[in-house]
């Protein structure tokens, strides 16, 4: 690869992960600023703490929709733009809260004593779950831009620096608006915490509209992968020109919606973020009034833990690819375990010992960020690149729907029954989600294996006697090689080739190709004595008929991609002289119509007696 180009892709990969850890850090300005002034507004406005849970919970579970809806949109559109208008629309959320006072005019918002009415109650709280959708809005581009921009054999590492943003955001924002803000100018001046962040944002969304690009190839770069020498040769480096919606669905399904893997992931995301989120929305809260600290102090800690959890993020990425050869759900496991061990040790802690208390938060923190920094990088590897953002879709609706119990029960039990009923429950979650990840412990390290099926069909073809295997794009493929990387998947699968021969007891070895068109791959079929293309929509001639009724010394067949082919590629083989076929009234899969083609041949030409 020219120095050049190495030299280019890293400045841009850099740029990138730079502007992705500033705009997400500065969606939790505009989204954590309000677990920080809770107690001014339960103290200034009257808002119990039930109504507080309830904006967490409804605001929660909306921004873990809103990922799960964009996490399938950013895999069509623009990223940088979801990114952009998703910062700038929270910041003109955060702005109308902060103003809801000087509305008091208009819509009778305060009563005699200052106190919001419900009105206001409702105003704030229909604003927060408006915020939630546009909070939906940062994730999931973050996460596609990560899989396109940084190298295979990097990403964990990567991730976990990028990932460090939610602590670095959540931290200063927790300076900025309690230790800062409230401390210095009391409670009253708890609508500076919903100014001061939005407009941090707006400029945010200025520099991730005009800082980032969406994929390498609009800078006149290759992808990652071809850029990486220390990967093994797993995925596509070029995207189809065509992804249609029949492909993109069938491959969602199975990458996605079929993959046992991606929904324990998914699942353990909730009693991730039950342990997170009980920190994170409530530490400032319970610190204060069941540990005894001022909200100086207590928003001092959270800030700490969020300091903290930078480390445990990087220590993360690191460790995974140090130790566990790419395999992140074990981290997460090692994490989660350590995070519910330290919220034991905390709820058996005595209430008079305060620096254990705030110490074993501040460790419960440093560990549950190595989960939350990785579960999203084990679903991009288990689901694929090409669908990452709707695989972290799927994670984040269940994630976020976890404040259902940590906002709304959460402050439910700490009215009725105290914080250290809080802790019970929190306790026995994390403990389920430690047994989720024990389950797939022994998991691969991702699921792209089980996206390159044709090494399967490499090696069974060569056992039933294939003289020649041709992989050719078409367009409805999902994967693509380019010169280079084709060139990698040729050895691999020749070796595949030659190792199935020897097993299957085959004199020959099977010349393995790998054509740079369909055109090419419909010349080289239609050359043969006999040319089949097996075809979901044909219902005329049966590949038993067609092999029945020819007489031949050659025979080609040609079986498409998971999408199936199109028409228009259809006609083609046919103008170039194959017969299309049907296999039956089953639609199989990529994997499966080839080989079952082949055995009819195979048995109506009488090669298996």
């Amino acid at each position: 690869m020219d120095q050049s180009i190495k030299k280019k892709y890293n400045y841009w990969q850099w740029r990138t992960l730079i502007i992705l850890m500033i705009g997400y850090a500065l969606f939790y300005f505009v989204r954590k600023n309000f677990s920080i002034t809770m107690p001014a507004l339960e103290a200034e406005l009257g808002i119990s703490k039930v109504k507080l849970g309830l904006f967490l919970t409804l605001h929660g579970i909306i921004y873990g929709l809103s990922r799960f809806i964009n996490g399938f949109i950013a895999d069509r559109v623009s990223r940088k733009k979801m990114m952009a208008t998703g910062l700038f629309l929270s910041a003109l959320v955060n702005i109308f809260i902060g103003l809801s006072p000087e509305m008091n005019g208009l819509f009778n918002f305060m009563d005699g004593e200052g106190k919001a009415t419900m009105g206001m109650v409702a105003f704030i709280g229909s604003l927060w779950l408006i915020n939630g959708y546009t909070q939906g809005m940062g994730f999931p581009p973050c996460g596609s831009l990560m899989a396109h921009w940084i190298k295979p054999s990097e990403l964990a590492t990567k991730q976990a620096i990028w990932n460090s943003s939610h602590s670095i955001g959540a931290s200063l924002v927790a300076f900025l608006c309690g230790t800062f803000i409230l401390n210095h100018f009391s409670y009253s001046a708890w609508q500076w915490c919903f100014f001061v962040p939005a407009l941090l944002a707006i400029a945010g969304a200025v520099l991730v509209l005009f800082g980032l690009k969406d994929t390498p190839a609009s800078v006149g770069l290759p992808d990652p992968e071809e850029i990486d020498d220390n990967a093994p040769v797993k995925e596509v480096v070029t995207e189809p020109k065509e992804f249609t919606d029949f492909a993109y669905k069938r491959f969602v399904k199975e990458m996605v919606f079929k993959n046992p893997i991606v929904w324990i992931l998914a699942t353990s995301n909730f009693f991730i973020y039950i342990i997170r989120f009980t920190i994170l929305d409530w530490g400032a809260t319970f610190l204060t009034q069941d540990r005894g600290l001022s909200i100086q102090t207590a928003s001092t800690v959270v800030g700490i833990t969020e300091v903290l959890g930078i480390v445990g993020t990087l220590l993360a990425g690191w460790a995974t690819d140090k130790f566990f050869g790419s395999k992140a759900h074990r981290t997460c496991l090692i994490g989660l375990a350590s995070a519910t061990a330290c919220f034991i040790l905390f709820w058996l802690t005595p209430k008079e010992m305060g620096g254990l208390s705030v110490a074993l938060i501040i460790m419960a923190s440093f560990f549950i960020y190595m989960p939350q920094a990785l579960i999203g990088i084990c679903l991009s590897n288990q689901a694929t690149k090409r669908v990452a953002s709707s695989a972290n879709g799927m994670a984040g609706i269940l994630g976020y729907a976890s404040t259902a119990i940590s906002g709304l029960v959460f402050g439910a039990l700490a009215d009725k029954f105290g914080w250290n009923s809080v802790f019970e429950v929190a306790i026995a979650l994390g403990i389920v989600g430690v047994i989720l990840f024990a389950i797939i412990w022994k998991a691969p390290a991702d699921g792209y294996a089980k996206a390159d099926k044709l090494e399967h069909v490499i090696q069974k073809a060569t056992e039933l006697g294939a003289y020649e295997i041709a992989a050719f794009p078409s367009s409805r493929c999902v994967m693509r090689l380019d010169a280079a990387g084709a060139q990698k998947k040729l050895d691999r699968w020749q070796k595949i080739a030659a190792s199935a021969a020897a097993q299957s007891g085959r004199g020959r070895i099977p010349q393995v190709l790998a054509l740079p068109s369909f055109a090419d791959a419909v010349k080289r079929a239609a050359g043969c004595e006999l040319a089949l293309l097996p075809y979901e929509n044909e219902h005329a001639l049966s590949l038993r008929r067609a092999v029945g009724e020819a007489a031949f010394e050659t025979v080609s067949i040609m079986t498409g991609p998971e999408g199936g082919f199109s028409e228009d590629e259809v006609r083609l083989a046919q103008e170039a002289g194959m017969q299309i076929c049907t296999l039956g009234p089953r639609i199989l899969r990529c994997e499966t119509a080839p080989l079952c083609a082949l055995s009819a041949v195979l048995y109506a030409a009488g090669a298996l007696d």
